[in-house]
């Protein structure tokens, strides 16, 4: 999977997508956070878990994103 810079395209509303964002105190580039984009407001908020009403608007500058991957399949016996 590649990066989407947000300068391209935004993900859609609601869904969760992994963030690589800048540093708020140093300005250095992070990728360990899960954000959503409100669907009524347009701001991003880190993501907690489905069902999670979070709050937590998003205080740095996301430079790019991407799509979770598809999760492991089980083996069945």
């Amino acid at each position: 999977m590649e990066w989407i810079s947000v300068k391209d395209r935004l993900p859609e509303p609601e869904f969760p997508v992994i963030v690589a964002y800048l540093g708020f105190y140093d300005g250095a580039p992070r990728v360990d956070g899960l954000a959503i984009i409100d669907s009524v407001c347009g701001d991003w908020f880190w993501y907690v878990d489905e069902g999670s009403d979070n709050n937590e608007k998003v205080r740095v500058t996301i430079t790019h994103w991407m799509p979770l991957p598809e999760p492991p399949k089980e083996e069945q016996p």
